[in-house]
């Protein structure tokens, strides 16, 4: 008996983590993950992107964008209407593709790692908001990537929103989440000693 292992590789597309546990996906490049793609109303079928989508100009580079509006990116945008006349518009403000952690300890001082684009090669007056908290420590800052500390937070999924040194502002919704502790139970009556 010959058995064969067949692999999907996906590129350039906007996936949830929990579908890749146990797949036999290859993960390439260009991918967006756990991220809510920003749909403009998906409830009423309108998959159209919104401005804060992190699919605009996501796509792969080598697709062809040009039937787009004018303002595009210069990338096709991922999605039903990449390289449409409906496709969503590019503005230059910050964009969220990747977080890492998603979770965090309430008590804060986590390193958070952001990914994305237009976040100016410097921070300035830049910051980075979870909730309504701003990072008290910033790592690393660059035009695609932002390392910084968590704040201590209440127990909530927040949304992270990032401000640049020009006034611009994006975010992603409900995207983290502060976590209490895992707490053990110790309880005396059932401890034996030999």
């Amino acid at each position: 008996m010959i058995c064969h292992t067949y692999y999907s590789s996906v590129l350039y597309n906007l996936v949830q983590e929990d579908v890749l546990t146990g797949s036999t996906m290859k993960i390439g490049k260009g991918m967006i993950y756990n991220l809510d793609p920003q749909f403009v109303n998906s409830n009423n079928n309108d998959y159209h992107l919104k401005a804060i989508s992190p699919c605009i100009d996501a796509g792969d580079p080598a697709s062809p964008y040009n039937l787009e509006p004018s303002d595009n990116g210069g990338r096709i945008n991922m999605g039903a209407y990449g390289n449409t006349d409906e496709a969503a518009v590019s503005e230059s403000f910050p964009r969220i593709s990747f977080l890492s952690p998603r979770k965090g300890r309430i008590f804060g001082k986590d390193t958070l790692i952001i990914a994305g684009s237009r976040f100016l090669d410097a921070r300035g007056n830049g910051k980075v908001i979870l909730g309504d908290t701003e990072s008290p420590q910033y790592l690393l800052w660059k035009k695609d990537t932002i390392i910084c500390i968590t704040p201590a937070h209440l127990p909530d999924a927040v949304d992270i929103t990032i401000v640049t040194n020009d006034g611009k502002t994006g975010y992603a919704e409900n995207c983290f989440s502060f976590v209490p502790p895992l707490m053990t139970r110790y309880d005396p009556l059932f401890s034996f000693t030999s």
